[in-house]
């Protein structure tokens, strides 16, 4: 047997509970007296002064930490050996006329052997941890021996009245021998293994020796009837006391202190391969729901969850579900993988609608789930209830599979373009490394991270994504500094090594992080003053002709830049790809088996209560991958209503994500006692799964968002560029960065949202039949916005590059269209925006920029302005 928590309270109620579940298997034949007890938990507590007392079974308890609260693990029988029986007593004396057929009082019997006492059972204890707890494995005491049996008594003599004829008494018999005292019961091994111990107290000693039994008394002599005064005939004589028996043999104790890696080793040579993996699965679903769980209110649940993580990982170390789910909070993820910032296009509807039209659905699971729970020791027609069931697993199963076939393509997918990214940062190294090597080799301090100054060009990268990460890009921040997520070292305030994400909505760099960039960024300005990657490329570009730099490098190393940037980012994809497969192979794994178990389920499933709970087991499971959905859209849902409406307080941040799941103990608890026939815990968890459901609130936010939406307006604007520093770059490089300001827009445009952008080259020239050339605009993330109350606001986002049409003619605002997925939907156009023509397409549109005098970027926006008239949606 085998009893897995993340937390077991040893209380009066927990010890009655663990007797009728050793007595529910024994009679099921599930368990086998003499076979071994697992109790493994990440905490293990007694109540104060509670004993856990199990007898007949070794028992192997492991934790994180075991408080015994002053009370301790007893596993000495609960009774002595039997003790010997009592000597009957000797039978009486006869008396008779003819003293020849007189007989004395008979001997008492012997008194009987005190039985052996009981052995101990082993204690086996592992934990990181142990406090105040005192183990005995003790072997109970041997029985006494059984008292000899007292003689019998002699018969009375008497004198005739009627003659001088004389009747003698009889003699008392002897007591009988006491019986010897049974031999005490063997002390059991006890193995303590620890890495910190205080009150701990270790007895495995012998049982104690049975007492000897005592000597029957001899049998009172006979008197006389009717001769007052007379001589009583003699006394029997006392038997011989007993023996006492022998203590029981001592156990062995073992007791030893470990370092933590010796703690996790000694742990999986105690438990084989399939208890770890039970005990790893179990941690990740405490991590989990801890992760799920997290809020502003409950920050430390992080920290939490990264424990039960680690601690699976350490069990089984390439468990893929914590592997991933590790990786998502080393990376400042939400539990579905995605930044508590997520950037998305922010259409309201499209979320809306995926959880309107899967609602019944998820409904209809749930209500059969729960109908089946809350009758289950009923007779009505279970079988209909199962082949609906059936249904729906084959259809997960289904669902599940696309997904791996789906994680499988885009895991090759990720892979090729991860090769194709080095092999271009590999061609264009060959290159540079043709101009003027020896300037490329020099060395340069990088506080450890780089040391010449051809691979701090590379590094320009991480400097980009620190130049503007958020929750999402942190990920990608980590990866790009060469720190893999899953080995970033983490304190106990969550704090990683180079970044802060104890609070996964302002991630912030911590200290290392800033030395780290800061002596990145300072040894990058030693060659050229790099802020972040479009600047970075924009002066690089303009920068004079001289001996820093000469026009083959400069376009080499702005290549090399974005190859470079690329490189770290497929990298980055591939990890998670890989992890998603993964992933995607244990669900499948999972659903396979709950459909073997509904198709294979005992002719008389109905009456069987064990069978009953696995399979709503299985009912509920479906049901949680149906919510994990819902989870999913909800929060993107409620990321496109604060994103487009600029919402204060922003909604995202209060946001669960344990939408349809509780603490893994509430279901193990309810199913255990299920199983055994007591149903009076599945109403409780119903209503805990209840309040679950009733907590996901993003639809909730449809009337907020229809009301914003009456309040927008639309309009187009020209930003205009004659910078000569554009200019140039453009002319160079085919590549240049400007700013977009306010300044010009009416003072009640508010809250700005992008709709279509174009873009246009004033001066330049394409071939007859080209009036456009394709060139790729990006929007810098880090935008500015106007509240409607005209105080500014700061937007923070990942830079999100589109392909767009430039022409060389003066846009005409009448002909912007409005394209259902612009990819900048939503976004304030207030931002740096970054051009990049390449030499293939400005070859095949025959372009020509030596005449290029103005830069016009043309706008279609919605603004926010209740004065205005009101858009249609």
């Amino acid at each position: 047997m085998i009893y897995i928590r993340d937390r077991i309270q040893i209380t009066k109620e927990f010890l009655s509970e663990l007797q009728l579940e050793i007595k529910h298997r024994l009679d099921s034949n599930m368990l086998e007296v003499g076979k071994p007890l697992y109790f493994i938990a990440r905490e293990i507590v007694h109540d104060s002064n509670v004993t856990l007392a199990v007898s007949g079974f070794p028992l192997i308890l492991i934790a994180d930490v075991y408080d015994g609260k002053g009370g301790g693990i007893k596993t000495t029988p609960a009774q002595p050996g039997t003790a010997g029986v009592t000597g009957k007593v000797g039978t009486p004396g006869r008396a008779n006329w003819d003293a020849t057929k007189s007989t004395p009082g008979g001997p008492g019997q012997p008194g009987g052997n005190g039985g052996a006492g009981g052995a101990g059972s082993p204690i086996t204890l592992l934990a990181q941890e142990v406090r105040n707890v005192h183990l005995t494995s003790a072997g109970a005491a041997g029985g006494a021996g059984g008292a000899g049996g007292a003689g019998g008594r002699g018969d009375d003599g008497a004198e005739s009245p009627k003659s001088d004829a004389v009747m003698d008494p009889t003699k008392g018999g002897n007591g009988g021998l006491g019986g010897n005292g049974g031999t005490g019961g063997a002390g059991a091994a006890i193995v303590v293994k620890f890495m910190t111990a205080t009150g701990l107290g270790l007895d495995a000693g012998g049982g104690p020796a049975g007492v000897a039994g005592a000597a029957g008394s001899g049998g009172s002599g006979g008197g006389w009837i009717s001769k007052p005064g007379g001589p009583p005939a003699a006394n029997g004589k006392p038997g011989t006391p007993g023996k006492p028996g022998q203590a029981g043999k001592a156990g062995t104790i073992t007791s030893t202190k470990l370092t933590v890696d010796n703690w996790w080793a000694q742990l999986k040579s105690t438990l084989d391969s399939d208890r770890c993996f039970r005990w790893a699965d179990y941690r990740v679903r405490v991590g989990d729901h801890l992760f799920r769980s997290y809020s502003p209110l409950a920050k430390n649940n992080r920290v939490y969850a990264r424990r039960e993580f680690a601690s699976a990982l350490r069990l089984v170390p390439d468990h893929a579900r914590a592997t991933q789910l590790l990786s998502f909070l080393d990376s400042g993820l939400t539990p579905i993988g995605v930044g508590y910032q997520h950037d998305l296009r922010p259409d309201f509807s499209y979320y809306e609608d995926f959880i309107t039209d899967y609602a019944g659905e998820r409904d209809h699971l749930f209500d059969v789930t729960l109908a089946l729970l809350l009758h289950i020791k009923g007779t009505g027609n279970k079988k209909d209830v199962l082949e609906t069931q059936i249904g729906h697993a084959e259809g997960m199963l289904l669902s599940v599979q696309a997904d791996l076939q789906l994680a499988q393509h885009e895991a090759e997918q990720a892979q090729a373009q991860y090769e194709f990214a080095t092999k271009q940062l590999a061609a264009i190294g060959e290159k540079i490394k043709q101009i003027k090597a020896d300037r490329r080799a020099a060395a340069m301090d990088l506080g450890g991270f780089w040391t010449t100054v051809g691979a701090a060009i590379g590094a320009i990268a991480a400097i980009a994504a620190a130049a503007y990460s958020g929750g999402t890009s942190i990920a990608a921040y980590m990866a790009l500094l060469g720190i893999a997520a899953r080995e970033a070292s983490v304190y106990q305030d969550g704090t990683t090594d180079v970044v802060d994400l104890s609070n996964p909505f302002d991630p912030k760099l911590t200290q290392h992080g800033k030395a780290v960039t800061g002596a990145l960024s300072d040894a990058i300005k030693k060659t050229k003053d790099f802020i972040d990657k479009a600047k970075a490329l924009e002066e690089l570009a303009a920068a004079k002709v001289d001996d820093e730099f000469d026009t083959a490098e400069r376009q080499l190393l702005a290549q090399q830049i974005e190859a470079a940037f690329q490189v770290n980012m497929r990298g980055l994809d591939v990890e998670q790809a890989a992890l998603a497969v993964r992933s995607a192979e244990q669900k499948v794994n999972t659903y396979q088996a709950d459909l073997h178990l509904l198709k294979n389920l005992g002719g008389a499933w109905e009456q069987d209560m064990r069978e009953l709970g696995r399979a709503a087991r299985g009912l509920l499971r479906q049901f949680q991958a149906y919510v994990d959905f819902f989870t999913e859209y909800g929060f993107r849902l409620t990321r496109a209503y604060d994103l487009y409406t600029l919402a204060a307080p922003p909604q995202a941040p209060s946001f669960r994500f344990d939408y349809g799941h509780v603490a893994p103990d509430l279901e193990e608890n309810t199913f255990a006692a299920l199983e055994r026939g007591d149903d009076g815990r599945v109403t409780p968890l119903l209503k805990d799964y209840l309040a679950s459901l009733a907590q996901l609130q993003p639809v909730l936010l449809r009337v907020a968002y229809d009301s914003y939406w009456s309040t927008l307006s639309e309009a187009d604007w020209i930003w205009t560029s004659t910078d000569p520093t554009v200019l140039a770059s453009l002319k160079s490089s085919g590549t240049a960065s400007f700013p977009v300001s306010l300044a010009g827009l009416p003072d009640d445009h508010t809250e700005l949202k992008i709709v279509r952008v174009e873009l246009a080259l004033i001066g330049a020239t394409t071939k007859a039949n080209h009036t456009w050339v394709p060139i790729t605009l990006q929007h810098g993330g880090d935008a500015t916005n106007r509240r409607q109350d005209k105080t500014l606001v700061h937007v923070t986002a990942p830079s999100r590059a589109n392909s767009v049409s430039a022409t060389t003619a003066p846009t005409d605002l009448d002909q912007l269209d409005n394209p259902d997925k612009q990819q900048f939907w939503g976004r304030s156009p207030i931002t740096t925006w970054r051009i990049d023509i390449t030499q293939q397409a400005a070859a095949n549109a025959g372009l020509d920029l030596s005449g290029l005098s103005q830069v016009d970027i043309a706008i279609r926006y919605k603004y926010r302005n209740p004065t205005a008239a009101k858009i249609k949606k």
